[in-house]
């Protein structure tokens, strides 16, 4: 039989093999330490799938590679083993592989499960430093090697013990555990707690020092740190609320929750919180001292008898190794944990305080750099809906991010004239939908980021704000916290008692499940905002020829002027000279729209419009890619939203693209849904007068549902098609004809800022689904660049708009200040 691997294969592969193995392992090191930070900062699925490739592939190699050179020595030896100097190189390398199963300190977890793995972790270190130690005891006692090797030995195992020490500090019972038993909750609450009161007091502080920003958010951290093991919060945490954000402005609120949700991230997925205790601190300063004193150790070594390769490699090794630590010890330093730290010696009296003093002088500008939300006023292209509309955009250079600073969004119309591809493509996605890669080429394709824009940042910030005000008992917050639009419309709408009896259906639980309700005000949003967008340009159009008459006008009576004032006295002219109407004249309609808005409206209603917009792509964008961060949207919703894409593509995308190739994806569906629409409301009309009468008079009801029969088929078969469930009448059975519906209502209310209501009837959905979110969702999207979600449910809980306060936070009576939370696991 032919050998399929030929013989200088296998030679070159016994020769190099361990050599190019531990170099790929130093390699991903490097990729790990450096990829890892910006995971938190993006969310590209590229950067997901090199750092899962990475993570996944460091442990394989080194765990290989160790077991290479461990086979090495065995070949090699027998009774009277001889062993060269080259074979003390190689028992030389088998330390650094348990350096590089220790990981680098800015990942030890790929994901929230890993964390629980930990004694899965803890074998390997036990079977990993037994094959390390026999490889090295085998070379002894000729080894002139052994004391480097003892010290990288040394040095890696411990940094081995400390990624097993941080995921089981991150793990959920360890987290418990450390908050019922953590000496310095008391004293961080107490901080807070007293300088809240000095901020009350001192109202003429208006912008929060970068030191007091950072101390504060490490209190918090402290503070709401049980809310990922599902703990209850009592009384103290709950008044805080009302000596910190309800006197703050959302931008300082902003670098608050930045700040948390950032330590949240260092907790659970970084080494940060063993390096920076006082013991993970001591075995830190050993174990880099152990490869510096290693490295000197060999550099002084006589290395005449060994390969140049090899000592090459031998060095790579160390330099590497101490390059790393550099690079995890400046990430260290510039850390928001430490600065935390460092910055707050008045209430930690375990830090020496004029470290901390040293450190916080000596980068206090860089921390102002990673403090202040760099918020750059840019002119908006992308999407073109924005039309080169100037706003305030959250920007900030890569290295000073905590999280992507972006809020997706998907569109419903977009996706249903996608919906149905070309046979290629059908094949493709039935390829994709097999492998499991579909949900990410569509988020891919479907899925569009813009910039957090600071007007709707304030804006949910407000709103949250007025609900944390009218909260003031735990009843009160659980039912404002269960609003979908109620509260909006009948607390702040100005409506007349027919549109309330309009509107209410549509935010109503009985009428619509919680996901029909993001896909019925989803699909009426597009409806309303593309609607406006096109009455613009017409009145932009129509200014502009108004415009073009009234130059024509002027420059017609000019001329008749010259002619009939020849030889007068200049003096009696009148006009302009060249006849150009005024600049004034010539303003765009939304600048013209916007002088003319009260001083007492804050937003104006193109604003308003982009607000909604981005607040209904985002539901949506949670609704179809984010599924498991919303327990409500579990179950029927995908169905639900299936379906109404089919509907949408039926009765509306396939017939207008066929006939009207050259529009636009979305005039393509807005006109035939229009369509669709008024044809099914010219017999859903005669329904009610059949119901009517068909139970005021049953004499006649076989001869009025032979009528509706008729008329239902009819308009199945001339204008449903495909589509025969749009005859059912009731409202939430048809969520494109409810979209419509709902449409119509809102363009018809009067005596109120219809898009303001709309804008706000989106930011209560907001709330309402951060309130019924589990904390561990938020911290598990940490890791892939964060979700603007995750801000609103931390600042809900800040506000006091959250499921984990107790009653006895509210209750009159004297509360137990000892208990301040109850676990309920």
């Amino acid at each position: 039989m032919v050998n399929p691997i030929p013989n200088f294969v296998k030679s070159i592969w016994s020769k190099w093999n361990i050599r190019i193995v531990i170099l790929t392992s130093l390699w991903l090191q490097i990729i790990l330490i450096f990829l890892a930070t910006l995971r938190k900062r993006s969310r590209s699925n590229i950067l997901v799938v090199v750092l899962w490739f990475a993570y996944l592939l460091a442990d394989s190699t080194a765990i290989f590679c160790i077991g290479l050179i461990s086979t090495k020595f065995e070949d090699e030896g027998g009774d009277k083993p001889i062993l060269g100097v080259n074979d003390f190189l190689l028992a030389f390398w088998a330390p650094f592989l348990l350096l590089h199963l220790g990981g680098p300190d800015s990942i030890t977890a790929l994901a929230m499960e890993d964390n629980a793995l930990w004694l899965r972790h803890l074998l390997g270190l036990i079977v990993q430093v037994c094959l390390t130690g026999y490889a090295f005891l085998l070379t002894l006692p000729e080894n002139t090697l052994w004391l480097p090797t003892a010290l990288v030995f040394t040095a890696g195992i411990i940094k081995f013990a400390e990624k097993i020490r941080s995921l089981q500090l991150a793990s959920a019972s360890s987290t418990l555990q450390s908050i019922l038993r953590d000496p310095y909750r008391e004293k961080f609450l107490s901080h807070v707690y007293d300088y809240e009161y000095r901020t009350e007091a001192d109202n003429d502080v208006e912008v929060l020092p970068d030191e007091t920003v950072v101390r504060n958010a490490y209190g918090y951290f402290n503070i709401f740190k049980c809310l990922v093991v599902d703990a209850m919060l009592g009384r103290r945490e709950f008044d805080i609320r009302e000596k910190f954000l309800w006197y703050r402005t959302a931008v300082d609120s902003l670098k608050i929750i930045e700040v948390e949700l950032n330590l949240f991230y260092h907790a659970f997925y970084t080494k940060t919180s063993v390096i920076c205790s006082k013991v993970g601190l001591s075995f830190r300063f050993l174990s880099v001292g152990s490869v510096v004193a290693a490295l000197v150790l060999f550099t002084y070594d006589q290395k005449r008898r060994c390969n140049e390769f090899d000592v090459t490699v031998t060095y790579t090794l160390l330099y590497g190794a101490v390059a790393l630590d550099i690079v995890s010890f400046l990430m260290l330093i510039f850390s928001d944990h430490s600065f935390t730290l460092f910055s707050s010696q008045n209430y930690i009296s375990h830090y020496d305080r004029s470290i901390g003093a040293v450190i916080v002088s000596t980068f206090s500008g860089f921390l102002k750099l990673r403090m202040k939300p760099l918020w750059i006023e840019q002119t908006l292209t992308s999407p073109t809906w924005f039309k080169e509309r100037r706003y305030k955009v959250l920007c900030r250079k890569i290295s000073c991010c905590r999280w992507s600073e972006s809020i997706s969004g998907f569109s419903f119309i977009s996706y249903a004239c996608r919906l149905h591809q070309s046979k290629p493509w059908e094949w493709i996605y039935k390829v994709l939908n097999i492998v499991g890669a579909k949900e990410v080429v569509e988020q891919w394709r479907y899925v569009k980021s813009q910039p957090l824009l600071q007007k709707l940042w304030i804006f949910v910030f407000e709103e949250l704000q007025r609900k944390s005000h009218h909260a003031l008992v735990l009843e009160d917050t659980r039912r404002i916290c269960s609003y979908r639009g109620e509260w909006v419309i009948r607390e702040e709408g100005n409506f007349d008692e027919d549109d309330l009896n309009k509107l209410l259906p549509y935010v109503d639980s009985s009428n619509f499940t919680f996901d029909q309700c993001v896909i019925v005000w989803h699909i009426a949003t597009d409806l309303l905002f593309y609607e406006a967008e096109d009455e613009r340009q017409r009145e932009k159009e129509d200014l502009k020829k108004r415009s073009d008459d009234e130059i024509e006008t002027r420059n017609g009576v000019h001329d008749v002027r010259q002619k009939k004032n020849i030889g007068n006295d200049p003096d009696l002219e009148q006009g302009s000279d060249d006849g150009v109407v005024p600049e004034e004249d010539l303003r765009d309609v939304s600048e013209r729209n916007k002088e003319n808005v009260p001083d007492d409206k804050k937003y104006h209603d193109v604003e308003l419009q982009h607000i909604s917009k981005l607040l209904s792509d985002y539901m949506m964008y949670l609704f179809i890619m984010k599924p498991t961060m919303i327990p409500a949207m579990r179950g029927f919703g995908q169905k639900r939203f299936q379906e109404t894409c089919d509907e949408a593509y039926e009765c509306a995308v396939k017939r207008l693209i066929a006939t009207n190739t050259s529009s636009k994806p979305y005039e393509c569906i807005l006109k035939l849904i229009k369509k669709v629409r008024n044809d099914i409301c010219c017999w859903c009309r005669f329904y009610p007068v059949f119901f009517h009468d068909k139970k005021e008079n049953d004499s006649e009801k076989s001869e009025e549902k032979d009528a509706f029969n008729k008329i239902r088929d009819a308009q199945r078969n001339e204008i449903i098609g495909r589509a025969p469930y749009y005859g059912r009448v009731p409202i939430g059975q048809c969520l494109l004809l409810d979209a419509c519906d709902l449409a119509d209502v809102i363009k018809n209310l009067k005596g109120t800022n219809k898009w303001k209501m709309k804008a706000q009837v989106l930011a209560e959905l907001l709330p309402y689904t951060a309130y019924n979110s589990t904390p561990i969702n938020h911290i598990q999207q940490l890791s892939k660049g964060g979700e603007f979600l995750s801000l609103v449910w931390l600042l809900m809980t800040h506000l006091g708009l959250a499921k984990q306060f107790q009653d006895e936070r509210l209750s009159t009576a004297e509360v137990n200040e000892d208990d301040e939370f109850v676990s309920t696991g």
